[in-house]
This record gives C-alpha cells, sequence and structure tokens, in this order.
C-alpha cells in the first residue's frame, strides 16, 4: 500500500535517514498492513522504536515534523491519531505481528536487549491489563544443552524465536508462541527438563524460567511446567543444624587435621544428600554456598592470590548452576588437593608478623587506654583473629601480655624513690590506684609500697 503524501515526498531529502528506514521496512509493513491506516499505524510504531520516544514526545513530534509525517503518511492537512487511539491499536496488535516489526526494525541480527527495550518502548505508555487475550505470548525457555530441542524450536514455523544464546551448561531461548504449542513440542522431549515463564517483564521472566528449570532439575517437580508463582511464596525450610559441623571442619583445616576434616566433610554432604529431594532450589544453593565458605574459611584460600580469586569466585558463579551431587564433587575435589604443609608455613608466618606488630604495639603505648578491638582495628583484622593468632604465638592472650607489660614498667619505676604510687599507677597505664595495688600484688605477692622499699 503507498502513501498519498505527494507534497512532501519532494520535501524529504533523498539522503535523510528516514528514507534509509524506508528501505529497510518497508516490505515488511506492506506484508503485516490490512488496510492503509493499519500501515500509518505500523509505520507509527516503527518510527516510535527508531526515535525511542514515548508516546506522547512522539505524537507530538509526528505533529510538528514533516519528514515524520511522510514516512508515517499523512499529509500536512491531515490530523495524526490521538493518544487513545495510538494505545488501542497496539493494544490491539498481535504480539507475532508486533514481534516481526520489532525485529525488521532493529535489523539483524536482533540483540535480546535491545529487542526487550524496542517492546518496552512501544507498549510503556498502554496500559498492559487491558491487553487483550491473544494466543501467542512471550516466554523464556531454559534447559541443558540439548541440539536437537534447540533446532527444533528455533525452526518450528509456528514459533518465533527472538534470540538463542547459551550460558555455562545451559541453553536460553527467548520465543513468541502458544503455550500449547510451545507444550506440545517439549512434550517430544521427556528426559529434557525444561523451565518456562511468561511475561512482559524480560528479566522477572528469566529469573522465574531458571527457578522453574532448577526446580525441574532437582526431581521436585514434574518436566516441561510452567513456572508457578504460588510456590514461590510457599517455600520450606528444612532445619539441618548443620552450623556446628562446619565450624568444626573449619577448625579441622586451621589444625592441619585432614582425616578428621575429610570425615567431617563427608558427614555434612551426607546429610545433605539424604535431604536431596526434600530441599528446596533456593536452600540447596543456599546449604553449598555456607559449606563451600566454610573449606575457604578453613585455609583454602591460602596461597596465590590470583589463583584464590579464579578458584574461589569461580567456583562459587558456578555453584548456582550446579545438581547438589555436582557441587559436593567440586567442593571434596578441592577439599582433597589442600596442601597442608603450605598452608601452616603460610598460617605461622602470618601469625608471626601480626602477634609482633600487637607485641610492638603493647610495649610502645601500654601507658595508654589500649584494648584488643583497637590495636585489631588498626591492623584491618578481626579481634577474634587476633586474639587467636596472639595466644598461639605467645602463650598468653592480649590482656594477660599488657598486663604483664605495665607491671614490668610499673616495677621499673617503682625502683625510683621519689615516686609516688599513683604516679607509678597512671604512667604504667592504670586509671585506678586502688585497683593497681590489687593487680601488683596479684601479680608480685607484695603491694607496690613494699616493692618500693624492698629495693630502696
Amino acid at each position: 500500500m503507498t502513501r498519498d503524501v505527494p507534497e512532501l515526498e519532494r520535501a524529504v531529502p533523498a539522503d535523510h535517514r528516514y528514507r534509509l528506514l524506508e528501505k529497510q521496512v518497508s516490505a515488511c509493513i506492506e506484508s503485516l498492513a490490512e488496510e492503509s491506516d493499519d500501515s500509518r499505524f505500523l509505520r507509527m510504531i516503527v518510527l516510535q522504536i527508531y526515535e525511542n520516544m514515548d508516546d506522547g514526545l512522539f505524537l507530538h513530534m509526528l505533529n510538528e515534523n514533516f519528514c515524520a509525517r511522510w514516512f508515517c503518511g499523512y499529509s500536512l492537512l491531515q490530523v495524526i491519531p490521538s493518544p487513545e487511539e495510538y494505545a488501542r491499536y497496539k493494544l490491539r496488535i498481535p504480539a507475532k505481528k508486533l514481534s516481526r516489526l520489532v525485529k525488521q526494525t532493529l535489523g539483524s541480527p536482533v540483540n535480546p536487549d535491545a529487542f526487550v527495550k524496542a517492546m518496552n518502548c512501544v507498549l510503556g505508555d498502554t496500559d498492559q491489563k487491558e491487553l487483550q487475550p491473544q494466543e501467542d505470548i512471550f516466554m523464556i525457555l531454559i534447559f541443558e544443552t540439548n541440539p536437537a530441542l534447540a533446532e527444533e524450536l528455533v525452526n518450528d514455523p509456528e514459533i518465533d524465536c527472538i534470540d538463542a544464546r547459551q550460558r555455562e551448561e545451559l541453553q536460553i531461548l527467548q520465543i513468541l508462541s502458544s503455550r500449547e504449542h510451545a507444550e506440545a513440542v517439549l512434550s517430544r522431549f521427556p528426559q529434557t527438563a525444561v523451565g518456562l515463564a511468561a511475561g512482559d517483564d524480560w528479566e522477572r521472566t528469566y529469573t522465574q524460567a531458571r527457578y522453574s528449570f532448577y526446580q525441574q532439575r532437582n526431581g521436585r517437580k514434574k518436566l516441561h511446567r510452567f513456572y508457578d508463582e504460588s510456590e514461590e511464596n510457599n517455600i520450606q525450610i528444612i532445619n539441618l543444624s548443620l552450623a556446628g559441623k562446619r565450624l568444626a571442619l573449619e577448625e579441622f583445616l586451621k589444625e592441619s587435621r585432614l582425616d578428621d576434616a575429610y570425615a567431617m566433610f563427608e558427614d555434612i554432604a551426607g546429610q545433605l544428600m539424604q535431604k536431596e529431594t526434600e530441599l528446596h532450589w533456593f536452600q540447596m544453593i543456599h546449604e553449598m554456598v555456607k559449606l563451600y565458605c566454610s573449606l575457604y574459611n578453613g585455609g583454602l584460600h591460602y596461597g596465590d592470590t590470583a589463583r584464590f580469586y579464579t578458584d574461589y569466585v569461580d567456583g562459587l558463579t558456578a555453584m548456582e548452576h550446579f545438581t547438589l551431587r555436582q557441587g559436593i564433587a567440586m567442593m571434596r575435589d578441592r577439599l582433597h588437593s589442600f596442601d597442608a604443609r603450605a598452608y601452616q608455613e603460610i598460617v605461622t608466618a602470618d601469625f608471626s608478623d601480626w602477634a609482633n606488630k600487637a607485641r610492638e604495639m603493647i610495649e610502645t603505648h601500654y601507658a595508654e587506654d589500649l584494648s584488643l578491638g583497637e590495636v585489631a582495628r588498626g591492623f584491618g583484622i578481626t579481634p577474634e583473629y587476633l586474639s587467636s593468632i596472639f595466644r598461639k604465638s605467645t602463650g598468653r592472650n592480649f590482656k594477660e601480655y599488657l598486663t604483664d607489660i605495665r607491671i614490668e614498667n610499673a616495677c621499673r619505676l617503682l625502683q625510683q624513690r621519689e615516686m609516688k604510687v599513683s604516679d607509678v599507677a597512671r604512667l604504667a597505664g592504670f586509671d585506678k590506684a586502688d585497683y593497681f595495688g590489687k593487680v601488683f600484688k596479684n601479680r608480685m605477692h607484695m603491694t607496690p609500697g613494699q616493692y618500693q622499699k624492698s629495693k630502696a
């Protein structure tokens, strides 16, 4: 169907970008348009996508811009559709027809993100609740790599494939089809778990399809089932009481008690496997991540920093795509490749370094208000970690060592007969003279005054 706007035809420059767009989409519009008004509306949709404008701005531009009027088939004297008329047309257009028009406008190959952006541009100002029920719906399918299934879906004449891509070991397809036909195709592949979800919010739809896939793959739901939002709102969490065992696993690794660590890991893995078919997908991933982190907290992260980043982050990222058995197998391999001797050498060096720094801090600043937490924060480590390595290095805890240094310096000051006991207490780091006297007598088996007289 040709446009009857000869006065504008002559006014639009030969090299204008709308003429290039015209060549790109004219054949598609001619095949889709059923009448002249239909052709104009289709051209309006194309131009709105091309200019990436909302309805209000686009219709204002169409009213004022003669090149836009030429492209859409409106003469200077013709009244363009009202926002309500334009919105009603977009609500009536079949999804497959709109999809074909959008893809032709964007050009080949179609970028799925650009496709979603274009669809949002076209339908963003319409009331989605007023959309008429249509046979064809947009949906996302996720399944483990299966070339035969992917080929069947992509080449099916009743399915409009927007995008097909590979992510890890998963195939992800964005399609437009009737639900019944999609399910009929999938029924021919009963051994392949396929997650399906439909909706106009593609990011949410992808999340729902992935949720559906993992639930099916873990044996909790029948295959090829559409995402059911009611299931998401009724997640049952099973209390496994594994926190104590994970902490024990960490301690065994830190102490290089590998046989005990292996046994504890298998104990935890066994409990998880017993609940494999009962665990919700979300909890299964969460339990695997907690066990994975326990291994690295216990010492698997010591060594080459670059390797740690690669191993740890890659493993954590891949965990989402693992079955429980795959996740446990990966963690078992890493646990058994753990080099306890190298770990102890590094840990010993770490212990010595931090402990020496802490001792130096105490011996230099003993007279100040010094605390374990303050020193640990200054080093950028936790108080618990500093306390542990300090005791292992010195045989005393932080407070005991600080008190010993303060008493040692108090004894030195008391040998100066002119010093008052109260002044000695303050200079040694004690706030109160009576508390100083109590601590001094407990350590030296005499009062500060008695000690001072004995050194006269």
